[in-house]
Parts: C-alpha cells; structure tokens; sequence
C-alpha cells in the first residue's frame, strides 16, 4: 500500500472515552476538551458528508454545524458502555444529512442528469457504516502524513516527498521517480536510493499509523489495535511493524 485505497475515509475512528467526559465537565476544562474532538473528527465528517452530498459547499457547512454541536456539548450522553464514540459521530453526521435532504426536500434520482446531481441518493446503513468508516482510515492516514512531513524538516530525510511522488504517480518504476525527484532536486539520485528510500519512508509510516490508532483507541492491548488495523484494512501495512511491537523491539530504522 502507498496510501489508502482512493481518498480513505472517516468510519474507523475511536475517540478516547476520557476525552468525550472531559469535555462534560468544568467549563474551561470542557471547552478545550470539546475543541480537541472537533480537531480529531472534523476533518473525517466533512469527507463523509461529502461523498454522500456530493457536494463540498454544503458538506462544509453541515461540518461546521456538527463541530459548533460538539463545542456545545450535544454529545453529554454518549457513554462507552453504549458503544464505540465514532459510532456516535456517524450518527450525528448521517443524521445532519438526513435532516438537510428533509429542509431541501430534495429526493434520491433514479438517473443520471448530464451534470451530477448536488444530493446522493439514500444509502443503506451498512454502506454509512462504511463510508464512515472508509473517512475514518484516511483521517489516520492523513495525519500519519502530516507526522512525516513534520519527521522530513526536522531530519532533512525525505521520507515525505518520496511517498508523495509515489502517490501521486503510482505508475512509475523507480528509475523514472529518481530522474522525477533529481529534476526536483537538482542532484542526480538513482533507482537504488529511491527502492532503499521508499522502503524505509513506508517502514517509518507504518509506525506512525500505529501510534495514531493506538492514541484513538486509549489504553488498548495489542488484540484490539491489531483488531482495530483489520477493521481499517491496515494490518498488511502494519502488520510488521505491529509485530516487532510486540516482541519490545525498537521502531523500524530511521535512516
């Protein structure tokens, strides 16, 4: 894998359950807390709502009307003995949609009119399920990124920017990405540093997904973020390094 099938989703989120209680407690406490779910969900709502909306503008607006129910404290009876938090947050999302089709009183179309139409049709709640959970996968993905982008202007390793090419031209042999990046670069690079480079950034990568879905879930034992990669379609990205993990070992080499 070099990214997460398409542009990856928002349905496999956890949320630490000490976070969403926080956030009902005392109101400077709970306004940061609160802040902080908005951070974590909002980025994987308003990909969700988009793919049903189709829509972009709208979906936007639903976020930010789901972020401001958050900030207030809508979400005060979630308990974690009642299910997963994302459970919740696909809810409130598919809930806020439902409720914009009501008000437009647009209806699912049965064709395909020469321009796409601005509303989705209805979709069965196994397939919100998984949509929720497809914008979820590409939240983690995003922000493992984002920690690689971050891990390149602290090393100067490109880890980044190789993965990046990768994406963006998956179609390329590594002889073509080394005349690509050494373009770019202005020093000549060959085949054999971009095999070794990609090798390492995807290794590199691979932790970094790891430490983001075990910060979602809060305490969990390696089962349950094993479990939770599975859930993802993350685990044969993982799995070696999940692995090593377990058996104490030092994260995958840096350089």
């Amino acid at each position: 894998m070099d990214q997460p099938d398409g542009e990856r989703p928002l349905h496999e989120i956890e949320t630490p359950w000490s976070d969403v209680l926080r956030a009902h407690r005392g109101e400077d406490e709970a306004h940061a807390a609160r802040a902080q779910l908005v951070l974590r969900y909002i980025g994987a709502v308003h990909r969700y709502m988009t793919r049903l909306l189709r829509d972009r503008d709208t979906a936007a607006e639903l976020a930010q009307e789901f972020a401001i129910r958050v900030l207030r404290g809508d979400f005060r009876r979630a308990d974690p003995t009642r299910g997963r938090f994302r459970d919740f947050v696909r809810t409130a999302a598919a809930n806020l949609v439902q409720d914009y089709r009501r008000r437009s009183k647009v209806r699912p179309s049965t064709g395909y009119a020469e321009s796409e139409e601005p509303v989705a049709p209805l979709v069965e709640s196994d397939e919100l399920d998984m949509e929720f959970l497809q914008s979820w996968r590409m939240e983690i993905f995003n922000r493992a990124m984002a920690s690689l982008a971050e891990f390149q202007k602290r090393t100067g390793r490109p880890y980044h920017d190789i993965l990046n090419l990768r994406i963006r031209n998956p179609q390329l042999t590594s002889g073509q990405m080394a005349a690509l990046y050494s373009a770019e670069l202005g020093k000549p690079l060959s085949d054999v540093w971009v095999r070794q480079t990609l090798r390492r950034a995807r290794s590199y990568l691979a932790d970094l997904i790891l430490d983001e879905v075990e910060a979602s879930l809060e305490n969990a034992s390696l089962e349950e973020v094993e479990q939770e990669l599975i859930t993802l379609d993350l685990l044969g990205y993982c799995q070696e390094n999940l692995r090593r993990r377990a058996q104490g070992q030092e994260p995958s080499p840096q350089a």
